[in-house]
This record gives C-alpha cells, structure tokens and sequence, in this order.
C-alpha cells in the first residue's frame, strides 16, 4: 500500500517537523480519498498478524507487557491491571495505532482520524504533543517513530482486534480440513472477546465511521457462520440469543433471520419459529416492499415440511471460481516481466495490486493469463477473472462487474444487493481473509477499477490497461509494470512457433523484417502468422513486401491488413 509522506518527514524524525503544521489542514478535501487509505490500511492486517510482528519481551515497559481492547470500551492494560487514558484525544491516537499494531501510520492519518476533513492550523504540533505524552505512558521501545509515521510495536494477540481476526483465520484453517467441531470453537472464542461495540468510548466519528463499522459487520458475520456451523455439527450452544441479538440489530439482515428460525425448529420451538419467519416477512414487505429470499424461504418450508435441517445448515459452502481464460499457446518471452510481477505478489506489503499498461496488441492479456496460471495454486480460493470492455466505447460499469462477480461467488440472483454500493461491500465481505485471484482486464482507468478492489491483503489484483492508471499507483499502492514490444529474436520465435522453424530459417532476413513491419507487437505477429498458416505457399518475403505497400502507418493497421 502507498504511503503519502508529507515534506515534513523527509530527511528526519517525524515528530520534529512542526513548521509544516498547516499541510495536514490544505489536505482537508480529500476525506474520502483517506478513508479508503485507511480501510486499505487495515486490511494489511488481515494478511499479515499470523506471522506476529515486533518484539516480544514481557520485561516492565516492554511490548509483551501492554495490551489494548478496542472490542468494546476502551482497555490499556500493562499485564496486570488497567491503566487510565483519561484523555479523548490520547485515546483516538493509541485505538489508532493498535488497529494498525506494527505498521506506521502517519501525522495525516492519525489527524485525519482526531478532525476528520477539519484539522486545525497546529493538527501536526498536536500530534507530536499527543504521542509524545503516549510514548512517556508506554516506553519509547512500544512508540516508536520515523521518517514515515508512528509505530505501536504490539504483537497481534495484545490487540483484542487483530486476536479477534487471527481466531477467525484459525477458523478457516480448521474448516479447511473438514474439522467443523475445532471451527465452532475458534468461532466462539473469538466472539468472546467482544464486550460491547466496537471502539464504545473512542470519541472520533470517523474511527466509528470506518473501523467500528468494519469490525462490527465482520462480528455479524462470525454470529452468522458460527451459528451454521454449531448446527451442522450438531452442537446445542445458546445460540438463539446471540442470533436475536443480531436480527435486532440488524433486522433485514436475512441469513440471520433464517439461521434464527432454524435454530429455532432444531431446538424443538416450531411455534417460534414460524412466528419468527412471519415478522421477517413483515419487516421485508413493509421495510423494501419485497418477498423473503431463497434463504428465509427455505427455512420456512423446512419448518413447515418439518424436516431435519442438520445437512442442510452445515457450514456456509464457498463456491471457488476457476474463470481463468486458457493460457495462450507458444507464449514467448517476458521473462522480466513475470520476475516483476512475482516479486510484487511476494512483497506482503498491503493489498498486492499490479497494473500491466502499454499499447494495444503488445500481450497484456497474455501475460496476465499466464502469470496468473502460474501462481493459481498459491490462490486456492479461487480466480476471478473479468473483462472490463474500458477499450471500447462502453466500458462495464462498476455496477454491473460487481453483479458478475458477485454471481461468479455463488450469490444468487436474487440476493445480489440492488445499488453499487451494497454490491461493493458485499464483494469485499464475500472475499474478507480469502486467497482469491481478482483479474481485471482492459480497465479504462482507476475509477473504472476501484470499486473492484478487495478489502484485504489475502486476495491479489491483477489489471491491465492501454493508460497507465496512475491513480492506482498513487492513491492504492499499486505497482505498475509497462509490457513492452518482444525484442527482434523473440518476434521471430513466435514467427517460427506458428509457422514452422524451417519456413523462418529459409527466409531469415524477411522474417526479421516482418517482426519490423509489426512493430513487434504479438497480436499483430500473430495476425501475421495466421495469414502464412493459411497459404503454405506464400513466401515470407512476398508478403513483407504485400504490407509495405500497403498505406498503413501502425503496426495496428499492419495487423489488420495482415488478416
């Protein structure tokens, strides 16, 4: 993920830089732009806490001795008792830096999280005093600081948050292997270490804006799953008041409402149960003026037929896509560029995004196609792959790509939510702390891509595009890769993979000055090749004479002509 560093952080500690003060307050109209860093911040946690970061020593002082609960009231603990942060400010700052335990975060973000798009004039010096003040409470070991921000250096498990993320992934684990009962336990142990809403006495509304949300639909959805689960393995917890807790909070949250019915007729209150399924449909009907969907119908039939539910209610099936596109035969070269692109998957730094530019016909779509064929094992929750038409005069629009995606994830027709928006949070949810491949081909620019982004660093992005989407560079942290023209030797191997080696050995000096004509653009080598495939007889030289009459000016012409 991309850091800004405002010119204050160069060249020295950050906390000493106040006379640049007032560029926290020119930054004040982009708050969205820094509520999307941010959430692409967090996310960098989802791919990283299994591994633990920072020192781990219990020594007084140290960073084994401190913790910090933010799912619920505010908690700073040093390994035996709790310790007061009287101040508000003092406490957005550290529930700031603990959502991002060993990463930094800079002077904006945390100003950003202190004013929201309204710091004042000395947003930076208070920040300073702020820290400060927090480093004299914690040690200088725990609060650290450099060029690119702060850094709390707390292990995950003293960060109830990311204990909370790290059981959830566990869950996964478990799941994998087919063990449900080790999956309904992770589950609940990670439900229990919520104590209230998220960030409760944290006095910052876009913390409760942006993380508490965050982390409370990731808490609604551990309710749901761990409830599934403890029904398919046959398990009796108390789940019904944690399921009611849920529908009134959330209402038209309608996997709860069927879960809760079911549970329901599992514990023998068929009565409650049918009452449930009719409030349901009340609160739908009235509320969005539509039916129940397949779930709750289901449900209610189930009910209804009085049949057992134990199969059916196992735990949430994923549906794994497998969309990549057949790898192209007699790929050549681009040895550099799939070194690049491997590097960047491997560099654990955020939400790993890659962006394929250059002109059209030079292989970008091959090149992803086979990178992405390559490392698909590395992403065993599946690879999306979609094609964004941002070439022609009507690129896809986000509305209706997240549509496909959605149903390329197993969400059916009826449940794909109506507005992008809904579509877009749904996506991200669907591939929270999954390793899934996304592929967006032919994005017309960042705009374009951006709702398409997954929420976490476990899924990978790769994109490709004629502009250079310099937007994804700057504001998302992508890495860019320029694919340029085959060298002279590669367009005549791919000459000689179509047509033969020993009809290019004939004619070797023409067919160099085919791979000339086209630019060395494979597409149009391939056009070329087809045209040769075609007629046996033609020699190579006839018809690089045939195309340097022909009142062309690009190879893209060329290509044309050559077909």
């Amino acid at each position: 993920m991309a850091r800004r560093v405002l010119p204050a952080q160069r060249g020295g500690d950050v906390v000493g830089r106040h006379r640049h003060a007032g560029q926290v307050h020119a930054r004040r109209g982009r708050p969205l732009e820094r509520v999307r860093s941010w959430i692409h911040r967090l996310a960098v946690l989802t791919h990283t806490t299994s591994a633990g970061r920072g020192r781990q020593d219990d020594r007084p002082g140290g960073p084994g001795c401190w913790a910090v609960a933010l799912l619920g009231p505010f908690e700073l603990t040093d390994g035996s008792s709790v310790v007061p942060v009287t101040s508000d400010k003092q406490r957005i700052v550290l529930a700031a830096l603990a959502l991002l335990a060993g990463q930094p975060v800079t002077v904006e973000e945390l100003a950003d999280r202190l004013w929201g798009d309204r710091p004042p004039p000395s947003a930076r010096a208070t920040v300073h005093s702020l820290v400060m003040r927090l480093r004299r409470l914690l040690g200088a070991g725990v609060l650290r600081s450099d060029n690119r921000g702060y850094l709390l250096d707390l292990a995950p498990a003293r960060v109830d948050a990311l204990l909370f993320h790290q059981l959830r992934t566990a869950a996964d684990r478990a799941a994998a292997r087919g063990d449900h009962h080790a999956e309904a336990d992770l589950l609940g142990r990670a439900l229990a270490l919520w104590r209230g809403p998220a960030l409760a006495d944290v006095r910052s509304e876009t913390m409760h804006r942006v993380d508490a949300r965050l982390w409370q639909d990731r808490r609604d959805e551990t309710v749901e799953r761990r409830a599934a689960v403890s029904l398919a393995v046959g398990a009796r917890p108390d789940i019904v008041d944690e399921l009611r807790e849920l529908v009134a909070a959330q209402p038209l949250r309608e996997q709860a409402r069927a879960l809760l019915i079911t549970a329901l007729h599992r514990a023998g209150r068929r009565a409650d149960a049918l009452a449930e399924y009719r409030e349901a449909r009340r609160v739908l009907v009235e509320e969005l003026g539509v039916e129940p969907g397949p779930r709750l119908r289901q449900a209610h039939q189930d009910v209804l037929c009085d049949k057992d539910v134990h199969a059916r209610t196992g735990s949430p099936r994923r549906q794994v896509p497998a969309e990549l596109p057949h790898d192209v035969r007699g790929f050549t070269g681009r040895r550099a560029a799939l070194d690049r692109l491997d590097a960047l998957r491997d560099c654990g730094d955020g939400l790993p995004i890659a962006v394929l530019t250059g002109p059209a016909g030079v292989g970008k779509t091959a090149l992803a196609v086979r990178w992405s064929h390559r490392v698909r094992a590395g992403f065993p929750d599946g690879q999306l792959f979609m094609d964004l038409h941002g070439d022609s005069r009507r690129p896809m629009p986000a509305a209706d790509a997240l549509r496909l995606l959605l149903r390329s994830l197993g969400v059916g027709a009826a449940e794909v939510p109506e507005d992008e928006q809904g579509r877009a949070r749904l996506y991200r949810s669907l591939l929270a702390d999954r390793r899934v491949l996304v592929v967006l081909d032919n994005a017309a620019d960042a705009d374009h891509v951006r709702p398409l982004l997954p929420g976490t660093g476990s899924c990978a992005v790769l994109v490709t595009g004629r502009s250079r989407l310099s937007g994804l560079v700057a504001r998302d942290g992508a890495r860019a890769v320029v694919v340029e023209p085959l060298s002279g030797l590669e367009s005549v191997r791919l000459l000689a993979d179509m047509i033969g080696a020993d009809r290019v050995s004939a004619a070797p000096k023409a067919a160099g000055a085919l791979a000339r004509l086209c630019g060395r653009l494979p597409l149009a080598l391939r056009d070329a090749g087809a045209r040769l495939v075609a007629d046996p007889a033609l020699p190579l030289g006839d018809l690089v004479a045939e195309l340097s009459g022909r009142d062309t000016h690009t190879p893209q012409e060329l290509c044309r002509a050559a077909g």
